[in-house]
């Protein structure tokens, strides 16, 4: 089952760091999740992507 996480906020920095999302990886025991950020700037913290080699993708690669 893939997994989305999507984040859009006003934050003036990053709200999803490892910290957070080390121990939620570790619960998720290598099932599939996908990183979306719409947000600029951005709501998840690239700079620690430390996520197990999921996908980001922020808005800045999107095109439409």
């Amino acid at each position: 089952m893939l997994m989305w996480l999507i984040s859009s906020t006003k934050a003036p920095h990053a709200i999803i760091t490892p910290e957070i999302m080390e121990p939620i990886m570790r619960q998720r025991e290598g099932r599939s999740l996908l990183f979306i950020d719409l947000a600029l700037p951005r709501d998840i913290d690239s700079c620690g992507w430390r996520y197990g080699g999921y996908p980001l993708y922020i808005m800045s690669m999107i095109t439409i």
